[in-house]
């Protein structure tokens, strides 16, 4: 049976979602602060950023850029992250991607704190995705699957699934996801 999603139908649980987790961090004096970090001119990149920037401040909430020379080396730039990861006030790391050539993805990713990693792509936070464990943020995509699932009321546990893809990004956390649920993927 094929069930429509109106994606302006869950957009507006997404964000009555966002809403209550707000409204809890403004009780405890908490307000969001992300740092972008952004090596080199990628139009993509850019646009991406402003895009972000954009709706984080919508929200009310703070963003801090740090841009960097696209000829940076991979310690210059894990140690920068690195810093970022013992600076109190921000409370996620978003690294644009993909990098230069000349530098080392992994390395890079790996260098954010799991409990910063917005994106969800250090091996310490896909880890906590595959063992189940609870982790301070989720990979976005398959994070709006899942609540996309919530808002139609559909539970998964006891069902087959299936995932087009084995994407880092999107098709491996997903398929861990579900079954966190108790889905056959």
């Amino acid at each position: 049976m094929a069930i429509e999603i109106k994606g302006k139908d869950v957009n507006k649980y997404i964000k009555e979602k966002i809403d209550e987790i707000l409204g809890e961090l403004k009780e405890k004096n908490i307000v969001p602060t992300l740092a972008t970090v952004r090596v080199g001119e990628n139009p993509s990149d850019i646009s991406y950023e402003k895009g972000a920037i954009k709706k984080f401040e919508s929200l009310g909430l703070v963003v801090k850029s740090f841009v960097l020379p696209e000829n940076i080396k991979t310690p210059v730039l894990t140690t920068m992250l690195q810093s970022l990861n013992i600076i109190d006030e921000i409370n996620g790391i978003l690294l644009f991607r993909p990098l230069p050539k000349h530098i080392d993805e992994e390395e890079s990713v790996n260098a954010i704190a799991p409990e910063k990693d917005v994106d969800c792509m250090s091996e310490a936070s896909l880890g906590k995705i595959y063992f189940n464990k609870e982790s301070d943020f989720l990979p976005c995509t398959p994070a709006a699957c899942l609540m996309a699932l919530d808002y139609l009321g559909e539970e998964v546990a006891g069902k087959n699934c299936v995932i087009i893809g084995r994407s880092q990004v999107v098709g491996k956390p997903l398929s861990n996801m579900l079954l966190n649920r108790d889905a056959t993927v």
